[in-house]
């Protein structure tokens, strides 16, 4: 690859970047502008408004009680909000039972959920630093940088923590004290990068909270269980998620039928066409009523394909133990394999956009790069690096011209998922070049 042409796809990465960075510092002082007070978030004094319900509920486990059905003090909601009421009983909890497992140990700790609420907000910001170190690493892997570049990569660490600790979709999560996206994020992700070292007991234990906490993570947890089905990695990856499942699911498994009876009933928060609900359905309801459920199903069957391709390029990478490919393409069957259930969802609110932004970050940085890689014509490439930097505007932006009602991060998800079907096509006819060479590591 000449000189020229890693400067010409660099850029387009940079861009990318750029604009990311520059939307998350724009969006998070905006707040001072005329006139000043917060522009995107809700808020709703004193904080872990949605940390109270996974946090009572794992206090009831603690004193041996059915977290959806007590009558234990102290685990009325202070907002009163709407409870439901099922066949006459009032339904506590308002989450899967595996969540609260999550929270026992916080429970153990104080039964103040607002003290604990605050340690959860340093946990959370741990957790969001720890995306960043994972998502350095898929790059490094998947680009496999080796000397001063990759050095000089480790940048990228302390500037993927600010875009990912810092926009909006973060800042609901840790202002209601929501764990469960950003945790289920990095037990994902961290899954992924122990599934490409070989790490396969671990990976499969740590992906089974990831799948329970709320089910975005399903196909990806399948996906990556059927990669891991080799003949000399199956009896861990097994083992894996047997514990898993004997440590976050067998021990709240007899509360699943009210679980369940619950989420049959539960009621969606009004104004599901706002901003803030970034599935495919909300989306297509701002072009026509008639098209919200065509169209979710329509972006979701198209979303599903680019899972099944990219993890098809995956095995093929495992079977010809290419590591570099193996990283891209899990990488990016992890992305649209849970963009999958974020779409199809009817209520995909915003701060489980964290499940996706490792993965969007990680592709603005690498396509373009990989796409001339390929010997792909020109037009692809810019075709890349336009849809990305659009997407990245898109859906860190949140808010387009004070219009709360303009699906603007759902645009942006789209934009991403057409941009990643460009990627597969351009490097679908061939195995990937060589792009470790110490040019193509600068680059």
């Amino acid at each position: 690859m000449s000189h020229h042409n890693q400067n010409h796809v660099c850029r387009w990465s940079l861009t990318t970047v750029l604009i990311v960075t520059g939307l998350v510092i724009w969006t998070s002082v905006e707040r001072f502008q005329d006139p000043v007070q917060e522009k995107y978030v809700f808020l709703m004094p004193p904080g872990n408004a949605d940390f109270f319900f996974p946090f009572s509920g794992a206090r009831a486990l603690v004193q041996g009680a059915n977290p959806y059905l007590n009558d234990l003090p102290g685990l009325n909601d202070p907002w009163q909000r709407g409870v439901e009421f099922v066949d006459g009983k009032e339904y506590r909890g308002l989450y899967p039972p595996a969540y609260f497992i999550l929270y026992v140990p916080l429970a153990l700790l104080t039964e103040d959920w607002r003290q604990a609420g605050r340690i959860l907000f340093i946990v959370n910001l741990a957790a969001l630093f720890m995306l960043a170190v994972v998502s350095w690493w898929l790059i490094v892997r998947i680009l496999h940088l080796t000397g001063q570049a990759r050095r000089w990569s480790v940048l990228m660490i302390p500037l993927g923590f600010v875009i990912l600790a810092c926009n909006v979709a973060s800042g609901y999560a840790l202002e209601r004290g929501d764990g469960g996206d950003i945790l289920a994020a990095l037990l994902c992700w961290t899954a992924l990068a122990l599934f490409l070292k070989e790490w396969h007991l671990l990976a499969m234990f740590l992906m089974v909270p990831a799948i329970f906490i709320k089910g975005y993570a399903v196909l990806c947890g399948i996906g990556i269980g059927l990669l891991s089905l080799s003949r000399g990695t199956w009896r861990r990856a097994a083992a894996g998620a047997a514990a898993g499942m004997a440590v976050f699911v067998l021990p709240v498994i007899q509360y699943l039928p009210d679980a369940l009876n619950w989420l049959r009933h539960n009621q969606p928060i009004a104004g599901w066409s706002l901003w803030w609900n970034h599935g495919f359905r909300n989306l297509f309801y701002h072009l026509s009523p008639a098209l919200a459920e065509p169209g979710r199903w329509i972006a979701g069957g198209y979303c599903m394909v680019l899972a099944v391709a990219c993890w098809l390029r995956a095995y093929d990478a495992r079977r010809h133990d290419d590591a570099a490919e193996s990283a891209l393409w899990s990488t990016l069957f992890v992305s649209s394999s849970i963009e999958t259930m974020l779409g199809i969802a009817p209520y995909s609110y915003i701060y489980n956009l964290l499940l996706i932004l490792p993965g969007m970050l990680i592709f603005f940085i690498v396509s373009p790069f990989l796409v001339r890689s390929q010997g792909c014509p020109e037009w692809m490439v810019h075709t890349v690096g336009t849809l990305n930097v659009l997407s990245a505007f898109f859906v860190f932006k949140f808010v387009i011209l004070d219009r709360g009602d303009f699906p603007s991060p759902g645009i942006g998800m789209i934009l991403f998922l057409l941009s990643l079907g460009v990627v597969i096509a351009g490097m679908w006819p061939q195995r990937r070049a060589d792009v470790a060479s110490p040019a193509g590591a600068a680059a």
